[in-house]
């Protein structure tokens, strides 16, 4: 969808999606959400939860206060007006702000046209298969996620003899062109990825009149950030995971591949301890072809700085390189070590700023009180540097030079 903004936007009616709804009480099971720290915001009233089809994004107060007020139909224009008086300060002030964060939030799909908003709202909770029902060779178990475009369920492959995740368009964009055609590359993109132990892998694609769905690994475990949360991992095992997450990235970067939407959701841990990349929806080749269609994802606070703008509240339009891949691979890896986010911040400025300009705290030990390696300081610092030209150039790069670190760090200990 091409969102224009143009002098009609202060007098159009907008109001909060229906698919949406702001938590204002913490509750337990959103713990996998949250930090210690955010926890401790959420219950002090600092934080609030935006729930929206399954998801749930962390907001501070003065965003909630701006969704409270597109809770019933309203312009632009008298938003301007509210807030100018809340802040008391001048509208043309505070107007290019409120306009470009309405602007995100129509885009995506947060707050919507009121004349979009009608009483028939999309049923997202109604599963389309039930358990027992067959797909081919596939017997659905349960459906286990779903957005505006697409259901995930966990089925039995009687064929193969495995479990594994079907991932299904949605029936009303079977026949949309553009839909059916993003949804077609993911799994081409996998298919031509080929196989690594570090990549979830596409068992089947499956395309005919009546349905359109791949079938993935299925992976049992957590999310990185639950799993780290849920075990008190050692440095050695934390060393590890790091080990095959370099592994697969610099895998998809040698076929000449962008993830395209690298955090840690998209990140799982099995039981087992095996690490999974997943989620290849924003895939894309490093040289795109003609008829490729190219996807941006990204959620900020793992955005590279050159992909900031710090004046809107938005990200470069521009889609995803290896220095910024290699960026948010430092990222991941620095929550790995440390249990928390190299940069953060309660509102949008305070995060783009931090990002920008603020320089990692690199610690000499865990959380846990574990040494850290001396010479990883300055490898993190490199693939987290700020200018793209000084990190290192692909996964590849960022994988070479762990292994000779990870050499050295083994010699000095057989020498001790």
């Amino acid at each position: 969808m091409v969102l224009i903004i143009n002098k009609t936007m202060k007098k159009k009616k907008y109001i909060l999606s229906p698919n949406c709804n702001v938590i204002t009480e913490f509750e337990n099971q959103y713990n996998s959400v949250s930090t210690c720290m955010e926890i401790d915001a959420l219950k002090k009233g600092e934080l609030f939860i935006l729930e929206r089809e399954y998801n749930y994004y962390l907001i501070n107060p003065t965003i909630k206060l701006f969704l409270d007020f597109f809770k019933e139909e309203n312009t632009l224009s008298k938003a301007v007006s509210y807030f100018s008086k809340a802040a008391k300060c001048k509208k043309k002030l505070i107007k290019p702000t409120l306009k470009d964060f309405l602007t995100t939030m129509i885009k995506r799909r947060v707050i919507i046209p009121f004349e979009e908003n009608t009483q028939k709202t999309t049923v997202l909770h109604k599963a389309r298969f039930k358990p027992k029902d067959q797909i081919l060779s596939y017997q659905i178990e349960e459906k286990i996620f779903e957005n505006k475009k697409i259901e995930i369920y966990k089925a039995n492959c009687s064929k193969r003899k495995i479990k594994v995740a079907i991932k299904i368009l949605k029936s009303k964009l079977a026949n949309k062109e553009r839909s059916v055609k993003s949804f077609k590359q993911e799994f081409i993109l996998l298919e031509e990825l080929g196989k690594h132990p570090n990549i979830c892998q596409l068992i089947e694609f499956v395309q005919n009149e009546e349905t359109i769905f791949g079938a993935l690994e299925f992976i049992d475990g957590f999310h990185l950030r639950s799993f780290l949360k849920k075990n008190k991992a050692s440095l050695f095992f934390r060393l590890d995971l790091i080990d095959q997450f370099f592994s697969g990235m610099a895998f998809i970067h040698r076929r000449q591949l962008l993830h395209g939407d690298l955090h840690m959701s998209n990140v799982m841990i099995s039981h087992h301890g095996n690490l999974k990349i997943i989620d290849f929806n924003m895939s894309n080749r490093k040289n795109i072809e003609a008829n490729e269609i190219v996807r941006q994802g990204g959620v900020y606070q793992y955005i590279a700085p050159e992909k900031l703008d710090a004046r809107a509240f938005k990200m470069v339009n521009a889609p995803a390189d290896f220095p910024s891949e290699v960026y948010q691979m430092g990222v991941i890896c620095y929550y790995i070590l440390y249990d928390e986010m190299p940069f953060s911040g309660f509102t949008w400025k305070e995060l783009a700023n931090n990002i920008l300009y603020q320089q990692p705290k690199l610690e000499a030990h865990t959380k846990n009180g574990e040494l850290i390696y001396d010479k990883l300081i300055p490898f993190l610092r490199r693939m987290l540097s700020k200018d793209p030209k000084k990190r290192y150039k692909t996964a590849g790069h960022v994988r070479q030079q762990w292994k000779r670190l990870m050499n050295i760090k083994n010699k000095e200990m057989i020498k001790r």
